[in-house]
Formats: C-alpha cells, sequence, structure tokens
C-alpha cells in the first residue's frame, strides 16, 4: 500500500537524460543566446508517476489517496519526491519553437 497526498494529483516535470541529450543536439545545431527549459514532453501526477514504477518493476500496489496536504501529525505520510501542493510544469514552448523540439 502506498499514501500519496494532495489525491496523487500533484503535477511534477521530470526530464530524462535522453530528453536533456536532444536539447543539446539541437541547440548545437541552432547557436544563439537563450534560456531554455528542459522537461520531458509531459508533467504527469503522482499518481502517474507510481503507477509506472509499478509496470516497470512488476508490482502491485494499492494506492490510498489523501485529501490535501499531509496530517499535521504525520507531516511525511503521503509525501513523495513528486508531492507538491503547486503543478509544477515548465513550459516547452520556445524550445519547441526555437529548436524543433518535441
Amino acid at each position: 500500500m502506498r499514501v500519496l497526498a494532495y489525491s496523487g494529483e500533484s503535477r511534477f516535470h521530470p526530464v530524462h537524460v535522453d530528453n536533456v541529450a536532444e536539447l543539446v543536439r539541437l541547440a548545437g545545431r541552432r547557436p544563439g543566446s537563450r534560456v531554455l527549459n528542459a522537461a520531458d514532453p509531459q508533467a504527469p501526477t503522482v499518481a502517474r508517476i507510481a503507477q509506472v514504477h509499478d509496470q516497470v518493476l512488476g508490482w502491485e500496489c494499492e494506492s490510498v489517496l489523501l485529501d490535501g496536504a499531509p496530517p499535521a501529525d504525520a507531516p511525511s505520510v503521503g509525501l513523495t519526491p513528486w508531492s507538491l501542493p503547486h503543478p509544477l510544469a515548465l513550459d516547452m514552448t520556445a524550445a519547441e519553437r526555437k529548436l524543433g523540439y518535441l
């Protein structure tokens, strides 16, 4: 059993090394002075991240969803490295427009 705060709906935008490498490759072909975000194409929910981990590891695990933040008497219950009260999602529009990143 896993406990997830914020109903497992926290959004966290990860980045895989392959995607960073692709952005670097594309930027190398189009030198310029700019700042671009580097992130995966999607910002999954914590519940989705948990499902993917289960699939990769071949596990079956029930998720118990807490409404809102962890309880005051157990402040770490339901938290993961990706649990946030507000979404963390990066805008990849500039990388798409300037470099052709998809």
